[in-house]
Order: C-alpha cells, then structure tokens, then sequence
C-alpha cells in the first residue's frame, strides 16, 4: 500500500499516477468489502486524481473511485462521510463535482431508511 500511495502522489510521472489509480480499482473489484479498511487511506488519493488536469488519470480516478464507492456497506459509508465532508474543501473543482453523486445517493438513501 505504501508504494500505490507514493505512486499516487508522484507529480512527476502521469503514469505512476494511473497506475496506482488502476490497481486502487482492481483492488476494490477483486476484496469488494474486504477491502473497506483501506478506502479511508486512499480516499483523498481518489479525489486528488479527480481533479487531475491529466485527463488519463483524472479517468483512472473516476473509475476507481465508481468501483470503491460501490462497494461500499452501510459501515463503510459512515467510515467515509467525514472524509467526503473534507473533500468539498477541495482547492481542485474537478475533485469537489465528483463528490456531490455519491452524497446526494447516501443522503437519499439515509432518509429512505
């Protein structure tokens, strides 16, 4: 985990960068719920390449984050609102916009239930 988040934050090479994205989302695809206890960590990974002016890794971020956020269980999302919350102070507009589905969904479903 610790090399995917250096890879993830290496603002020298794109590559490194949609790499760790990739293996964030085949991670999430392959553990499913098992794989919860890491999302609090990645997270604000997830939103930093959100944000990303690259658009190959702002895609690879977008596409990890779908698959993470789908896998998330009831716990898992009370794990992750705080950091959703800290997320909409975002300097980057890309990273703020692809929060509001995910909790505009929750807040949906919280009041159905």
């Amino acid at each position: 985990m610790k090399e995917l988040t250096a890879a993830a934050t290496d603002k020298k090479n794109e590559y490194r960068r949609q790499g760790a994205m990739f293996a964030f989302e085949c991670m999430s695809r392959a553990f499913g719920k098992l794989f919860e206890p890491y999302i609090v960590v990645i997270l604000p990974l997830l939103l930093s390449g959100c944000g990303e002016s690259v658009p190959s890794v702002r895609e690879a971020a977008e596409g990890a984050a779908r698959m993470v956020m789908s896998q998330l269980s009831g716990q898992g999302v009370k794990m992750v609102v705080p950091a959703l919350k800290k997320g909409l102070e975002e300097d980057q507009w890309r990273a703020r916009l692809h929060l509001l589905p995910y909790l505009v969904r929750w807040h949906i479903v919280a009041r159905s239930n």
